[in-house]
């Protein structure tokens, strides 16, 4: 990002000039209280919004943005919510199922440490169950970029470790987080920044 302006109908400005640079393999968490920009920072990362002003350059191949409302099926089960992200249209109508993309939606799944749940309807999954469930889904799609608003936000402690670790080891893959828990940034991330006053601020 270069310079990046951005408010919602003519109102006042989230980001106003924000500088930003992500290499491959960074690790980046992102904090600051609610309603300063957090999300709408990460939207526009991922292209779902465009800047009013300033120039936005995305060189990853794949990238996969988890929301804060995480976008599950909530009738099918958590295995078929991940291999839902390999599969094209055609195959999802057809019912494909291929045994290398459940095996691969099964590691998945474990990585996040759910393999158990993989045939529980995500309507039965509790808050931070799902929450993994989606990130499950987004190692799935196989991005070199992952975007997680609040990835860990209904998570206890172990669990909420468990699963950074597990998105800040992935080999290849750049991961921006929006976090609120500082202490679990400073852990597991390279970089930090807070967002206030429409800036980004580095803090590590």
């Amino acid at each position: 990002m270069k310079s990046v302006y951005f408010s919602y109908n003519g109102g006042p400005s989230l980001l106003s000039g924000i500088d930003f640079t992500l290499g491959r393999n960074d690790h980046v968490a992102v904090l600051g209280k609610s309603g300063v920009g957090k999300t709408t920072f990460l939207k526009i990362i991922a292209g779902l919004l465009k800047p009013l002003r300033g120039e936005v350059v995305n060189n990853f191949s794949k990238v996969s943005y988890i929301p804060q409302n995480l976008g599950l099926v909530e009738t099918a089960t958590a295995l078929e919510n991940v291999m839902y992200a390999s599969l094209d249209s055609l195959g999802l109508f057809l019912g494909v199922w291929k045994r290398q993309r459940r095996e691969e939606a099964l590691k998945c799944l474990s990585a996040v440490g759910i393999s158990h749940l993989a045939d529980a309807k995500v309507s039965s999954l509790s808050g931070g169950e799902r929450q993994r469930v989606a990130i499950a889904r987004a190692l799935m799609q196989k991005a070199d970029l992952i975007l997680a608003d609040e990835p860990v936000a209904n998570l206890d402690l172990d669990t909420a470790s468990s699963v950074l670790k597990t998105l800040t080891s992935l080999s290849d893959v750049a991961v921006v987080a929006v976090m609120h828990d500082v202490d679990l940034a400073m852990e597991y991330f390279q970089r930090g920044y807070k967002l206030e006053g429409g800036r980004l601020i580095q803090l590590w």
